[in-house]
């Protein structure tokens, strides 16, 4: 590496710091790809893969393609039919760091469920 350069990871690290919609198509691509890497290690077509969760080969392929984010509990029926549970729980992990659970001073969170929500956070 040259004196000038930069290593890609901090540049990444830093764009998807200051524009949300970068960081939000990168995880998505990211996310997409990993799947399909570990689909590939598995030696599992797109179709076998969806046989086995109980869905399309498009949803897998548009999965893959980051051009459908998957709810949690779709997550989670990939990476347990993938046997990478350990990265999903890496994954969310991720994704529960970047959302804040403290209430802001000052203001009310209304009900049980979120006081308790806020007594945990603190």
């Amino acid at each position: 590496m040259s004196e000038n350069s930069v290593p890609l990871r901090q540049l990444l690290s830093e764009r998807m710091a200051q524009d949300k919609e970068f960081r939000d198509e990168f995880e998505k691509h990211a996310l997409g790809l990993r799947i399909m890497q570990l689909r590939i290690r598995k030696k599992l077509s797109q179709g076998q893969l969806a046989a086995m969760i109980g869905t399309k080969q498009s949803d897998i392929s548009r999965m893959e393609s980051g051009r459908y984010r998957p709810t949690l509990r779709r997550l989670v029926t990939v990476f347990v039919a993938l046997g990478a549970e350990s990265e999903l729980k890496d994954y969310v992990d991720y994704l529960a760091g970047e959302v804040e659970l403290r209430r802001p001073e000052g203001t009310e969170l209304p009900g049980r469920r979120a006081d308790k929500m806020a007594d945990r956070a603190a």
